[in-house]
């Protein structure tokens, strides 16, 4: 996970914290997607310890992972715990409350509801397991936006939270462009999952004769063909352009090559694409889904209902304004906030603050 490397290096490289990683080599859902080449290793080249505990089942099933825990949990001063419904998070809430050390949850996203959202019933007999599980007075939760600690909260209401933002790489330059910004070229990069409204994007597609969209990312096999068949149906299979997963290094010439990007999710407990357009001064059309009603705050997009008349509405209005200026305005707002030495300051403050409580509440408890 992009986010959780950035915030390690970056507490680490400010000297804000001293980090251990305790992880698995999975490489996918199967029992035989591994890192190989890390498996069972302790990885330094960071400038802090990865343990790449061997998996032996499922995603991130690792009997490696259970023996390790109980060291390193002893040895923390605070637990930072990321994901909800994987393997690992019960064994660490109950270490963690068994040597009373504090814990900052990142749920990152999980717990945030949408209509269809998956097996709803069991997360929520989960959610019960894991509060019995933990000390509740000790488990702070790290969300990105106000969205996510609503959700979060409904999921967990004994629990405190914390707002602290991902961060993001910035280029050190606005991305260069060999032309202006043609607004009729549409981008989409991320996960292809339902939770994506991407079928809301086909139908505003076909509000849109003169653009293209152009899709970046990969899903279930099933749920891509469907997709296409929708943008056959639809009668925009020659405007719906899927690329594949976007490599890294391509990046950059993706992001030049956009007029705007849209991000029409249901929910999104961030939406890590749209601080990326707008570092490489890319506007976005983005919906209420997602967190960024900065982006009209900040004049570099628009925030609208996920509905196919609003997205194209949204991207016809800013097809007539000056989309240069407009990146230039969101880049300006990534480097004013999202970096990830301001992102690693404010988590370290969270965790300094969440284990002075802590000690208080020992304290009273004596």
């Amino acid at each position: 996970m992009r986010s959780l490397f950035g915030l390690c290096a970056a507490l680490t490289v400010e000297g804000l914290a001293a980090v251990t990683v305790l992880t698995t080599d999975t490489a996918g859902p199967a029992t035989g997607d591994r890192l190989t080449a890390l498996s069972g290793v302790v990885h330094e080249e960071y400038g802090y310890p990865v343990y790449y505990c061997r998996k032996d089942a499922g995603a991130d099933v690792s009997t490696e992972l259970l023996r390790r825990l109980p060291r390193l949990a002893s040895e923390a001063d605070c637990i930072h715990l990321t994901g909800v419904y994987s393997f690992p998070t019960l064994p660490v809430l109950a270490w963690a409350r068994y040597y009373h050390k504090p814990v900052v949850w990142s749920p990152r996203g999980s717990l945030q509801l949408w209509d269809g959202r998956r097996r709803s019933g069991i997360k929520k007999v989960y959610n019960h397991l894991a509060a019995l599980t933990g000390d509740t007075r000790r488990i702070l939760l790290h969300v990105t936006s106000e969205a996510e600690r609503n959700d979060s909260l409904a999921a967990f209401p004994r629990l405190r939270c914390a707002i602290v933002p991902n961060g993001i790489d910035i280029p050190a330059q606005p991305t260069q462009r060999t032309i202006l910004p043609d607004p009729r070229r549409l981008l989409f990069v991320g996960r292809l999952h339902p939770s994506k409204a991407l079928e809301r994007l086909i139908d505003a597609l076909v509000l849109l004769p003169d653009h293209t969209v152009h899709v970046y990312g990969d899903g279930e096999p099933g749920y891509v063909t469907a997709l296409k068949e929708r943008a056959r149906e639809a009668g925009v299979d020659g405007r719906w352009i899927f690329h594949g997963v976007l490599p890294g290094e391509e990046k950059g010439a993706v992001f030049a090559d956009a007029g705007i990007c849209v991000v029409p999710s249901h929910s999104e407990n961030f939406g890590l694409v749209v601080a990326e357009a707008l570092a490489h001064g890319v506007p976005v059309v983005a919906s209420t889904g997602t967190p960024w009603q900065g982006l009209e705050e900040h004049g570099c997009g628009r925030w609208v209902e996920n509905t196919a008349a609003s997205l194209a509405a949204a991207v016809l209005d800013l097809c007539h304004a000056d989309l240069t200026a407009i990146g230039a305005r969101g880049r300006a707002w990534m480097l004013d906030e999202f970096t990830w030495k301001s992102v690693a300051e404010k988590m370290a403050k969270v965790y300094t603050t969440h284990l002075a409580d802590c000690n208080t509440l020992d304290a009273v408890s004596r």
